[in-house]
Protein backbone atom coordinates (compact mmCIF):
# COMPACT_ATOMS: atom_id res chain seq x y z
CA UNK A 1 0.00 0.00 0.00
CA UNK A 2 2.82 2.37 0.90
CA UNK A 3 4.53 1.50 -2.36
CA UNK A 4 1.37 2.32 -4.31
CA UNK A 5 0.96 5.68 -2.50
CA UNK A 6 4.61 6.52 -3.18
CA UNK A 7 4.17 5.60 -6.87
CA UNK A 8 1.00 7.68 -7.12
CA UNK A 9 2.73 10.66 -5.48
CA UNK A 10 5.71 10.43 -7.83
CA UNK A 11 3.43 10.09 -10.85
CA UNK A 12 1.31 13.06 -9.81
CA UNK A 13 4.40 15.16 -9.16
CA UNK A 14 5.79 14.25 -12.56
CA UNK A 15 2.54 15.21 -14.31
CA UNK A 16 2.42 18.53 -12.46
CA UNK A 17 6.05 19.25 -13.40
CA UNK A 18 5.40 18.44 -17.06
CA UNK A 19 2.31 20.66 -17.11
CA UNK A 20 4.25 23.50 -15.46
CA UNK A 21 7.10 23.25 -17.97
CA UNK A 22 4.64 23.09 -20.88
CA UNK A 23 2.77 26.13 -19.59
CA UNK A 24 5.99 28.10 -19.18
CA UNK A 25 7.03 27.14 -22.70
CA UNK A 26 3.73 28.29 -24.17
CA UNK A 27 3.88 31.55 -22.23
CA UNK A 28 7.37 32.23 -23.55
CA UNK A 29 6.32 31.52 -27.12
CA UNK A 30 3.35 33.84 -26.85
CA UNK A 31 5.38 36.72 -25.49
CA UNK A 32 6.40 39.30 -28.08
CA UNK A 33 10.08 39.10 -28.94
CA UNK A 34 12.07 41.95 -27.45
CA UNK A 35 15.30 43.36 -28.84
CA UNK A 36 18.52 42.20 -27.19
CA UNK A 37 20.98 44.58 -25.62
CA UNK A 38 23.46 45.18 -28.40
CA UNK A 39 27.16 45.84 -28.05
CA UNK A 40 29.02 48.52 -30.01
CA UNK A 41 30.47 45.77 -32.20
CA UNK A 42 27.00 44.38 -32.95
CA UNK A 43 25.66 47.83 -33.79
CA UNK A 44 28.59 48.43 -36.12
CA UNK A 45 27.92 45.11 -37.87
CA UNK A 46 24.29 46.09 -38.53
CA UNK A 47 25.32 49.48 -39.90
CA UNK A 48 27.98 47.96 -42.14
CA UNK A 49 25.50 45.39 -43.45
CA UNK A 50 22.95 48.03 -44.45
CA UNK A 51 25.40 50.70 -45.66
CA UNK A 52 25.45 48.97 -49.03
CA UNK A 53 21.83 50.01 -49.63
CA UNK A 54 22.61 53.73 -49.68
CA UNK A 55 25.84 53.23 -51.61
CA UNK A 56 24.23 51.14 -54.34
CA UNK A 57 21.17 53.38 -54.40
CA UNK A 58 23.35 56.28 -55.58
CA UNK A 59 25.34 54.12 -57.99
CA UNK A 60 22.16 52.78 -59.58
CA UNK A 61 20.68 56.27 -59.82
CA UNK A 62 23.77 57.27 -61.82
CA UNK A 63 23.26 54.28 -64.12
CA UNK A 64 19.59 55.14 -64.66
CA UNK A 65 20.51 58.75 -65.45
CA UNK A 66 23.16 57.63 -67.95
CA UNK A 67 20.68 55.29 -69.64
CA UNK A 68 18.27 58.21 -70.03
CA UNK A 69 21.04 60.29 -71.60
CA UNK A 70 21.98 57.48 -73.96
CA UNK A 71 18.36 56.98 -75.01
CA UNK A 72 18.51 60.28 -76.90
CA UNK A 73 14.76 60.68 -76.68
CA UNK A 74 12.87 63.91 -76.98
CA UNK A 75 11.02 63.69 -73.70
CA UNK A 76 7.48 65.00 -73.42
CA UNK A 77 4.61 64.64 -70.99
CA UNK A 78 3.28 61.60 -72.87
CA UNK A 79 6.43 59.50 -72.87
CA UNK A 80 8.80 60.62 -70.13
CA UNK A 81 7.42 58.46 -67.31
CA UNK A 82 7.12 55.32 -69.44
CA UNK A 83 10.65 55.69 -70.78
CA UNK A 84 12.12 56.33 -67.32
CA UNK A 85 10.18 53.39 -65.90
CA UNK A 86 11.47 51.04 -68.60
CA UNK A 87 15.07 52.20 -68.08
CA UNK A 88 14.74 51.79 -64.31
CA UNK A 89 13.50 48.21 -64.72
CA UNK A 90 16.42 47.45 -67.03
CA UNK A 91 19.04 48.82 -64.64
CA UNK A 92 17.49 47.05 -61.64
CA UNK A 93 16.94 43.86 -63.65
CA UNK A 94 13.24 43.69 -62.80
CA UNK A 95 10.41 42.55 -65.04
CA UNK A 96 8.16 45.55 -65.75
CA UNK A 97 4.90 43.82 -64.81
CA UNK A 98 6.12 41.56 -62.02
CA UNK A 99 4.62 41.86 -58.55
CA UNK A 100 7.16 43.36 -56.21
CA UNK A 101 5.22 43.58 -52.97
CA UNK A 102 2.48 41.23 -51.85
CA UNK A 103 0.86 42.70 -48.76
CA UNK A 104 -2.08 41.45 -46.74
CA UNK A 105 -4.64 42.80 -49.21
CA UNK A 106 -2.83 43.99 -52.34
CA UNK A 107 -0.12 43.22 -54.86
CA UNK A 108 2.11 46.00 -56.17
CA UNK A 109 4.36 46.19 -59.21
CA UNK A 110 7.48 48.31 -59.50
CA UNK A 111 5.38 51.00 -61.17
CA UNK A 112 3.52 51.48 -57.88
CA UNK A 113 6.85 52.45 -56.34
CA UNK A 114 7.03 55.29 -58.86
CA UNK A 115 4.26 56.93 -56.82
CA UNK A 116 5.34 55.79 -53.38
CA UNK A 117 3.86 58.76 -51.55
CA UNK A 118 0.47 58.05 -53.11
CA UNK A 119 0.62 54.28 -52.69
CA UNK A 120 2.51 53.80 -49.45
CA UNK A 121 3.38 57.05 -47.70
CA UNK A 122 -0.20 57.86 -46.71
CA UNK A 123 -0.52 54.45 -45.06
CA UNK A 124 2.35 55.14 -42.69
CA UNK A 125 1.38 58.74 -41.97
CA UNK A 126 -2.42 58.85 -42.14
CA UNK A 127 -3.52 55.33 -41.30
CA UNK A 128 -0.96 53.77 -39.01
CA UNK A 129 -3.06 50.78 -37.98
CA UNK A 130 -3.78 49.93 -41.60
CA UNK A 131 -0.06 50.13 -42.36
CA UNK A 132 0.65 47.69 -39.55
CA UNK A 133 -2.00 45.29 -40.82
CA UNK A 134 -1.16 45.79 -44.50
CA UNK A 135 2.57 45.22 -44.18
CA UNK A 136 2.70 43.06 -41.03
CA UNK A 137 5.04 45.43 -39.22
CA UNK A 138 5.43 46.18 -35.53
CA UNK A 139 4.16 49.29 -33.81
CA UNK A 140 7.76 50.13 -32.84
CA UNK A 141 8.91 50.07 -36.46
CA UNK A 142 5.94 52.12 -37.59
CA UNK A 143 6.64 54.82 -34.97
CA UNK A 144 10.28 55.07 -36.02
CA UNK A 145 9.34 55.23 -39.70
CA UNK A 146 7.13 58.25 -38.92
CA UNK A 147 10.04 59.90 -37.11
CA UNK A 148 12.29 59.16 -40.09
CA UNK A 149 9.77 60.74 -42.47
CA UNK A 150 9.78 63.85 -40.28
CA UNK A 151 13.56 64.15 -40.53
CA UNK A 152 13.43 63.53 -44.30
CA UNK A 153 11.12 66.50 -44.57
CA UNK A 154 14.00 68.67 -43.30
CA UNK A 155 15.94 68.21 -46.53
CA UNK A 156 17.17 71.83 -46.50
CA UNK A 157 19.53 71.02 -43.62
CA UNK A 158 23.26 70.81 -44.38
CA UNK A 159 24.57 67.26 -44.74
CA UNK A 160 26.22 67.09 -41.30
CA UNK A 161 23.08 68.22 -39.45
CA UNK A 162 20.81 65.94 -41.45
CA UNK A 163 23.05 62.91 -40.87
CA UNK A 164 23.26 63.73 -37.16
CA UNK A 165 19.47 63.56 -36.85
CA UNK A 166 19.46 60.24 -38.70
CA UNK A 167 22.12 58.93 -36.32
CA UNK A 168 19.90 59.74 -33.33
CA UNK A 169 17.09 57.67 -34.83
CA UNK A 170 19.44 54.77 -35.47
CA UNK A 171 20.49 54.76 -31.83
CA UNK A 172 16.84 54.68 -30.78
CA UNK A 173 16.20 51.83 -33.21
CA UNK A 174 18.97 49.76 -31.64
CA UNK A 175 17.10 49.95 -28.35
CA UNK A 176 13.58 49.04 -29.46
CA UNK A 177 13.64 47.04 -32.71
CA UNK A 178 14.11 43.32 -33.27
CA UNK A 179 16.81 42.19 -35.68
CA UNK A 180 14.58 41.88 -38.75
CA UNK A 181 12.87 45.23 -38.13
CA UNK A 182 16.25 46.80 -37.51
CA UNK A 183 17.56 45.66 -40.91
CA UNK A 184 14.53 47.23 -42.61
CA UNK A 185 14.84 50.49 -40.70
CA UNK A 186 18.61 50.84 -41.11
CA UNK A 187 18.22 50.21 -44.83
CA UNK A 188 15.88 53.20 -44.81
CA UNK A 189 18.28 55.44 -42.89
CA UNK A 190 21.10 54.40 -45.22
CA UNK A 191 19.02 55.53 -48.20
CA UNK A 192 18.03 58.74 -46.39
CA UNK A 193 21.63 59.90 -45.99
CA UNK A 194 22.63 58.75 -49.47
CA UNK A 195 19.58 60.34 -51.11
CA UNK A 196 20.08 63.66 -49.31
CA UNK A 197 23.64 63.84 -50.62
CA UNK A 198 22.82 62.51 -54.09
CA UNK A 199 20.07 64.97 -54.94
CA UNK A 200 21.95 67.99 -53.66
CA UNK A 201 24.68 67.13 -56.18
CA UNK A 202 22.69 65.67 -59.08
CA UNK A 203 19.21 67.18 -59.19
CA UNK A 204 20.25 69.73 -61.82
CA UNK A 205 21.71 66.96 -64.02
CA UNK A 206 18.42 65.09 -63.97
CA UNK A 207 16.53 68.28 -64.77
CA UNK A 208 18.84 69.03 -67.69
CA UNK A 209 18.55 65.48 -69.07
CA UNK A 210 14.75 65.41 -68.93
CA UNK A 211 13.99 68.97 -70.03
CA UNK A 212 16.95 69.77 -72.28
CA UNK A 213 17.52 73.03 -70.42
CA UNK A 214 21.07 73.84 -69.39
CA UNK A 215 20.40 74.38 -65.73
CA UNK A 216 17.86 75.22 -63.08
CA UNK A 217 17.87 78.34 -60.94
CA UNK A 218 20.70 78.02 -58.48
CA UNK A 219 20.37 78.54 -54.75
CA UNK A 220 23.02 79.47 -52.21
CA UNK A 221 21.90 76.36 -50.31
CA UNK A 222 22.04 73.31 -52.65
CA UNK A 223 19.48 71.54 -50.48
CA UNK A 224 16.97 74.39 -50.57
CA UNK A 225 15.30 74.16 -53.94
CA UNK A 226 11.87 73.20 -55.23
CA UNK A 227 13.27 70.25 -57.14
CA UNK A 228 14.41 68.66 -53.85
CA UNK A 229 10.90 68.80 -52.41
CA UNK A 230 9.78 65.36 -51.25
CA UNK A 231 12.62 63.47 -52.95
CA UNK A 232 14.33 62.12 -49.83
CA UNK A 233 11.05 61.11 -48.21
CA UNK A 234 9.89 59.27 -51.34
CA UNK A 235 13.26 57.51 -51.63
CA UNK A 236 12.98 56.36 -48.02
CA UNK A 237 9.33 55.35 -48.38
CA UNK A 238 10.31 53.16 -51.31
CA UNK A 239 13.25 51.72 -49.39
CA UNK A 240 11.24 50.92 -46.27
CA UNK A 241 8.36 49.39 -48.19
CA UNK A 242 10.73 47.47 -50.46
CA UNK A 243 12.59 46.28 -47.38
CA UNK A 244 9.34 44.99 -45.90
CA UNK A 245 8.58 43.19 -49.18
CA UNK A 246 12.02 41.61 -49.30
CA UNK A 247 11.88 40.66 -45.63
CA UNK A 248 8.63 38.81 -46.26
CA UNK A 249 10.31 36.83 -49.04
CA UNK A 250 8.53 38.58 -51.88
CA UNK A 251 9.09 38.05 -55.60
CA UNK A 252 11.94 40.55 -55.47
CA UNK A 253 14.30 38.15 -53.79
CA UNK A 254 12.27 34.99 -53.54
CA UNK A 255 12.64 33.63 -50.05
CA UNK A 256 16.40 33.86 -49.63
CA UNK A 257 16.03 34.99 -46.04
CA UNK A 258 14.82 38.06 -44.21
CA UNK A 259 18.15 39.87 -43.97
CA UNK A 260 19.39 39.77 -47.59
CA UNK A 261 15.80 39.99 -48.81
CA UNK A 262 15.09 43.18 -46.90
CA UNK A 263 18.32 44.77 -48.12
CA UNK A 264 17.62 43.85 -51.73
CA UNK A 265 14.04 45.06 -51.49
CA UNK A 266 15.11 48.35 -49.93
CA UNK A 267 17.59 48.99 -52.73
CA UNK A 268 15.06 48.38 -55.50
CA UNK A 269 12.20 50.22 -53.79
CA UNK A 270 14.41 53.19 -52.95
CA UNK A 271 15.63 53.61 -56.54
CA UNK A 272 12.14 53.34 -58.00
CA UNK A 273 10.77 55.85 -55.50
CA UNK A 274 13.67 58.15 -56.29
CA UNK A 275 13.13 58.21 -60.06
CA UNK A 276 9.38 58.54 -59.73
CA UNK A 277 9.58 61.44 -57.29
CA UNK A 278 12.06 63.36 -59.46
CA UNK A 279 9.87 62.88 -62.52
CA UNK A 280 6.83 64.12 -60.61
CA UNK A 281 8.67 67.27 -59.55
CA UNK A 282 9.82 68.01 -63.11
CA UNK A 283 6.40 67.09 -64.54
CA UNK A 284 4.63 69.54 -62.25
CA UNK A 285 6.96 72.44 -63.10
CA UNK A 286 7.98 71.86 -66.70
CA UNK A 287 5.43 69.94 -68.74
Amino acid sequence: MKTFKLFAFITLSTIISILFIFNQSCSTENEPSSPPKRTIEEKTAFLEKTAIVGKEHNENMDKILESLKDAKYSFNKDNVKDIAYSKTCTVLNIEEESNILKSATNSYTLKDFFSVDKNFGHLFTNNRQKAIEEFHISEELNILVLKLFEVCGQYTLPESEFNSKIKELEEEAFEVLTDNDLIIFLSGTSVACASHKYWSENASLWYQTITGEENITKSTNPYDHWIMDGLVKCDVTGAITGGIAGGLGGILVGGVGAVPGAIGGALIGGCAGSVGAMLDNIWDRYF
